[in-house]
């Protein structure tokens, strides 16, 4: 699991959810098209629900967590996920605060294994991020 990677998904769902949304729109308007089978349509679509239901569960999830953390926190790992340099480069105290709340997010979300479909469709869906 990168913690990273995580981050960035928690914090940009709604990007994601709207460029799916936008997916299944397109999916729709172009099954219109009769050039295609409408079948081959229906089942894209449903694939995107069904990793839009995945990302929901995880997103709901680490929701849980970050309830849990203070609007300081919260603050330092929006910056650790939207950071696109190593945290090295950090000034000593903002590195030692960033490692000390990545490190207390990391022990809230030991039961993120059972979230594997979820990370592996992070994954894929990274660079939409």
């Amino acid at each position: 699991m990168k913690v990273k990677r995580v981050l960035k998904f928690y914090y940009s769902a709604e990007k994601l959810n709207e460029t799916l949304d936008k997916t299944i729109t397109r999916l729709a308007l172009r099954s219109a098209d009769y050039s295609e089978k409408a079948e081959s349509f229906a089942e894209k679509i449903c694939k995107v629900i069904e990793t839009k239901k995945i990302f929901a569960a995880l997103y709901g999830y680490l929701n849980e967590i970050m309830c849990g953390f203070c609007e300081s926190e919260i603050k330092t790992l929006e910056y650790y996920a939207k950071l696109r340099k190593g945290i090295l480069t950090l000034p000593d105290g903002t590195r030692r605060e960033v490692k000390r709340v990545v490190t207390k997010f990391t022990r809230r979300c030991r039961g993120l294994e059972r979230f594997k479909e979820g990370l592996k469709a992070v994954d894929a869906y990274f660079a939409v991020m």
